[in-house]
């Protein structure tokens, strides 16, 4: 079995972080949408949602 070069486990640390930081913009989003539709069905008067990011 031939020894891997040290540049593929750096392109793999930076594969990995970005996938994490994706899968930490994906949470955060999913509790935004989950905190807006408790609201919603909370109280109808008060129209107040987090606000996205864009």
């Amino acid at each position: 079995m031939p020894q891997m070069k040290p540049i593929f486990w750096f392109w793999m640390y930076l594969y990995m972080l970005i996938l994490l930081m994706l899968f930490m913009v994906f949470l955060h989003y999913l509790s935004i949408y989950i905190g807006s539709l408790k609201e919603k069905y909370k109280n109808n008067k008060n129209k107040k949602f987090m606000k996205w990011l864009w």
